[in-house]
């Protein structure tokens, strides 16, 4: 399961998108659409920790994981990401 909650994703202290709740569970599956420059990038740059939240964050259940899922995306996880609070 990927859980998103009250995400706020910024490069220095400016917050590009705020408030971003999402969850989806195991099996299902979800797509970010939107136009260029939208925040899609930025909202996986931080499920993956590639960057670091200004607010809320991301969890991801490892443990259902499989590593052939790990395989099919562009870096697998380091442990499960940090919620910040």
């Amino acid at each position: 399961m990927l859980r998103v909650q009250n995400l706020s994703v910024g490069y220095g202290a400016e917050p590009v998108l705020e408030g971003i709740d999402l969850e989806v569970k195991a099996g299902e599956f979800a797509s970010l659409i939107g136009p260029s420059g939208s925040g899609k990038t930025s909202i996986l740059r931080v499920v993956t920790r590639l960057v670091e939240p200004l607010t809320g964050g991301a969890h991801v259940d490892v443990a259902r994981t499989t590593w052939a899922s790990c395989f099919r995306t562009t870096r697998c996880f380091r442990g499960a990401p940090r919620v910040k609070t």
